[in-house]
């Protein structure tokens, strides 16, 4: 669910060595191609990708924050090879480069995760599931209603 126009996006801070986020950004990598059929795909579903982001103005300094984004409104362009998708919410940092409904073109290889919102049954979402994993119970619900899930598709292996 989007946030207000001059709203910052919830974030969440991980460790650099995190296993378990490691792992989900693995699955999601591992699966690209699933999602590529999703986006393809006709239907009422929404799909979403989750990219870095590093402001351009700190000159590849590897210590500068790296943020993560979800943009919607995914497509696959065949002949380029290519993801596009649209910003619903920029941080400050970042809205000298970017705005909310800019169109932005990217690379599997650039798609830290990505979900598909089926009506409220969210397939992939593998950092989401991190997140939503370390939370209590009322919590999580919280964290579902955010989202907009109402239930979380079995992992295919």
């Amino acid at each position: 669910m989007p946030n207000a126009p001059d709203e910052e996006p919830l974030f969440r801070t991980f460790a650099a060595k995190d296993l378990d986020y490691a792992d989900a950004r693995a699955r999601a990598a591992a699966t690209i191609g699933r999602f590529r059929e999703w986006v393809l795909r006709s239907g009422p579903h929404r799909c979403y990708a989750k990219l870095s982001f590093r402001d351009p103005a700190d000159s590849g300094d590897a210590r500068s924050p790296v943020l993560y984004l979800w943009l919607h409104q995914v497509q696959f362009h065949p002949e380029e090879r290519l993801f596009s998708a649209t910003f619903f919410e920029v941080p400050k940092a970042l809205r000298e480069w970017h705005r909310v409904g800019q169109r932005l073109a990217f690379e599997a290889e650039g798609v830290f995760d990505w979900y598909v919102d089926e009506s409220g049954l969210m397939h992939g979402g593998f950092t989401l599931r991190v997140v939503r994993d370390r939370l209590s119970g009322a919590a999580q619900a919280d964290f579902d209603a955010r989202v907009g899930a109402r239930a979380w598709a079995p992992l295919e292996p």
